[in-house]
């Protein structure tokens, strides 16, 4: 074994030579490491934002959309334009009526609250979900929930 060591001890302690007033020495430097090879050269987030999922603009469309797939999972349905979204989670959990209720209740009240606002994509698109989703509704609130076992009410 050699006598090298990657650290290197500095005595701080002052002797009785020193005064108060000199500045302690200062440490040297770290020895510069290379830097990581990484495609984020500038920014540290810029590496991530090539793996960032690409989002349409806020409109009102992506609001009505948005509310319309909750509602429909709630529903334990799927989204009926096949979306990627409706593929998968609506089906696996029972239907929750009374979110669904309150869903539907809240697209209905911005069709009242924009009530000549929108344009007429807009609109249609809005009519024709909150018609969508009231049938699902009535048929899910037909069908009931599942009788107990054994036949007891």
């Amino acid at each position: 074994m050699g006598d090298e060591s990657p650290f290197t001890v500095r005595d701080r302690r002052r002797s009785q030579g020193e005064t108060a007033s000199s500045p302690p020495p200062r440490p040297s430097p770290p020895p510069a490491s290379p830097p990581a090879p990484s495609s984020a050269a500038g920014h540290p987030d810029q590496g991530q934002a090539d793996r960032r999922t690409v989002l349409q603009p806020a409109s009102l469309s992506e609001l009505i959309l948005s509310l319309g797939t909750s509602a429909f999972a709630a529903l334990g349905a799927q989204f009926p334009l096949g979306t990627e979204a409706s593929a998968g989670a609506a089906a696996d959990q029972p239907p929750d009526l009374d979110h669904a209720r309150h869903l539907i209740d809240l697209l209905g009240v911005v069709e009242q609250k924009t009530a000549g606002n929108l344009s007429s994509d807009e609109q249609q698109l809005l009519q024709q979900l909150l018609y969508t989703l009231r049938l699902t509704f009535v048929e899910q609130n037909r069908s009931g929930p599942p009788a107990p076992p054994g036949g007891a009410r």
